[in-house]
């Protein structure tokens, strides 16, 4: 090969691996964590259809999140969780 060649070779492969690269980063996903600290401090949690639920603590909405990607909650702030009215938390 020539000098114009060796470049060239060099560039596209180093193309090639940037895009493959770059395709395998979209994939890859942090894996879930396994557990939470057993601290009960309530959160509620409402999902993108208006469901509400109480989870444990935030890690645990955290983990919910994560494990049930189409079905995501976010804790909100108010202090009552509108379908637990006895269920305060803080």
């Amino acid at each position: 090969m020539d000098k114009m060649n060796k470049s060239t070779a060099s560039v596209l492969l180093l193309l090639i691996l940037s895009l493959v690269g770059a395709s395998g980063a979209a994939v890859y996903s942090k894996p879930c964590r396994n557990g939470c600290p057993e601290i009960y401090k309530p959160v509620c949690g409402v999902s993108s259809c208006g469901k509400t639920r109480v989870f444990s603590n935030s890690c645990e909405v955290e983990i919910y999140n994560c494990n049930t990607p189409d079905d995501k909650y976010t804790a909100t702030t108010s202090n009552v969780c509108p379908d637990f009215p006895n269920m305060r938390v803080d």
